[in-house]
């Protein structure tokens, strides 16, 4: 897989826009949950970083508000930290170029209130799902939220249900869970109740398996072949318009957004409220 490729598909594909404002939001509500002066966030694989920056644009009146971005790819890091510095952001969010999967890449941490799961679970086997969200207590401060993404296509719905009953399993409760619009990603929040536990000493906590192609669903409409859904996403302004860095959730980060989900997306269960109660079916 071409990972560059695939952000760039960020700038011209509406699924990956939608699922792209819909992490943000979750952000940032769950900033405006934390309590205290500090905030510390941390997002595994975190690819160029576009939906923790384009969130972290939006004041906050806490001074110690900071973001540990995790990714291994070179060019993504480049691009995120360009954008960071163009954004005068240096203070707030810091890069690592390192390996996710690895314990030792966490060794340091002070532990986060928000850990940012966006585009991780799609790339692993279900194994490594288990693994990986059984390791997040070690990271985690109390009461902190997690916010993951899984795609639908294939056996997405099968796989997001056993996602759920992983952070269960992990002491996490979840408080939202929504489906983009267009139907091809589920966006949670899962909230941490258990206590934290030591970080595992130079352990593989996961293998990222990845992708071997792009899925069609997620190209741009001139890239596929025309259907009814696709003509009335490219006639929707709102859907298409351009996503950038600095375009943030309309309350901002920290500044109380709402829970909930992206407006207009239909209930993952059977309400329309844009949320799942724990327990309803994806």
């Amino acid at each position: 897989m071409d990972w560059a490729k695939w952000h760039d598909l960020y700038e011209v594909s509406t699924p990956l826009k939608e699922r792209l404002m819909a992490v943000r939001e979750q952000i940032a509500a769950a900033a405006a949950k934390v309590t205290g002066k500090s905030l510390h966030l941390v997002s595994i694989c975190a690819g160029d970083g576009r939906d923790v920056i384009g969130t972290f644009t939006a004041s906050d009146a806490r001074q110690d508000v900071h973001a540990t971005l995790i990714e291994s790819h070179l060019e993504l890091v480049t691009r995120g930290q360009a954008a960071v510095d163009q954004l005068g952001l240096a203070r707030r969010i810091t890069f690592r170029c390192a390996d996710a999967t690895q314990s030792s890449t966490y060794v340091n941490l002070r532990p986060a209130q928000i850990i940012v799961l966006s585009g991780v679970f799609g790339n692993l086997k279900e194994r490594d799902v288990q693994r990986l969200i059984a390791a997040l207590p070690s990271l985690c401060d109390r009461k902190a939220s997690v916010i993951w993404t899984r795609n639908l296509f294939d056996d997405g719905e099968k796989a997001t249900q056993i996602i759920r009953k992983c952070f269960v399993a992990a002491d996490f409760t979840e408080e939202v869970l929504v489906r983009t619009p267009l139907g091809l990603f589920a966006v949670g929040t899962h909230a941490f109740r258990g206590v934290r536990r030591p970080l595992p000493v130079n352990t593989t906590l996961f293998e990222f398996t990845g992708i071997a192609s792009i899925p069609s669903a997620v190209e741009p409409p001139h890239q596929q072949r025309p259907s009814p859904a696709a003509l009335r996403a490219a006639a929707s302004d709102a859907l298409n318009r351009e996503v950038t860095y600095a375009d943030v959730p309309p309350r901002g980060l920290g500044t109380g957004a709402a829970k909930g989900g992206v407006a207009g997306a239909p209930d993952l269960a059977s309400g329309d409220d844009g949320r799942v109660a724990p327990g309803g079916s994806v």
